[in-house]
């Protein structure tokens, strides 16, 4: 059976294409990048335990049952929701309060202090022993992408380097994910296509022969006199870019 092509390949990916492009729209519509914010790098709180309990605070819209609970060293990993220990979140009006019961399993933890940490790419991954995201964040994001292309069928393998890693699939596709401390870019090469989604300048390149559907919505947006204020679109041949553009960059 022969693999996949690449044109076969971004196809399959089209959806996560048109994904990106809605989260930069929903950004400048609503000025608020905290989306974008949250794909760059992991959000980290730290707790303590005291006689097996564990107590953490975390801000109002951090998603508890999303995260990960890690107890310092890798004694204990684990979604929240997996974790079969009695736990108690209880909101306040400015914070939430989280409370673990450790003690049937104190004998084993050596650790007094543990942490939640939430990343949206840990949604994509299967194994928990995989949650580490504090200075490996390139490492993560593309093990994760890796995971969304074997869902799709299609084999891939990752390659590290000093400050990004690189998912090689099938027939020349190449994903770079660059950034171990912050996500700052990702770019998809097939041939001669390229799309890219730089976090750092906040832009997407779409290439039409790669994702046609989001080619065509930046096209929409690009001949609508109503777009939101705040994004810049820009078309060139088979490609198109759309970044964010705040007050202060005039």
């Amino acid at each position: 059976m022969q693999p996949p092509s690449a044109r076969n390949i971004c196809a399959r990916l089209s959806h996560w294409a048109v994904l990106a492009a809605g989260v930069l729209i929903g950004s400048a519509a609503t000025r608020n990048d905290a989306p974008l914010d949250l794909l760059r790098s992991p959000v980290v709180a730290r707790g303590t335990i005291v006689e097996g309990i564990g107590t953490v605070t975390v801000a109002p819209w951090f998603p508890v049952p999303f995260s990960v609970l890690t107890v310092a060293g890798g004694e204990l990993v684990s979604r929240v929701a997996d974790l079969a220990l009695p736990q108690q979140v209880r909101k306040d009006k400015d914070v939430t309060r989280c409370t673990f019961d450790f003690r049937a399993i104190a004998s084993r933890l050596a650790s007094s202090t543990f942490a939640l940490t939430y990343f949206p790419w840990f949604r994509f991954l299967g194994e928990s022993a995989a949650f580490d995201a504090e200075d490996s964040v390139a490492d993560q994001v593309a093990e994760c992408l890796r995971f969304m292309l074997a869902r799709e069928g299609i084999g891939a393998d990752v390659e590290q380097s000093h400050d990004a890693a690189t998912v090689r699939a099938a027939n020349g596709l190449a994903i770079e994910v660059v950034g171990m401390e912050a996500l700052g870019r990702i770019v998809i090469d097939a041939g001669p296509a390229r799309s890219s989604f730089d976090f750092n300048s906040r832009e997407l390149l779409i290439d039409r022969r790669m994702f046609p559907e989001a080619f065509a919505a930046g096209h929409e947006m690009l001949a609508t006199p109503d777009r939101p204020i705040g994004i810049e679109v820009r078309e060139a041949g088979d490609q198109l870019a759309m970044r964010l553009v705040r007050e202060a960059e005039g």
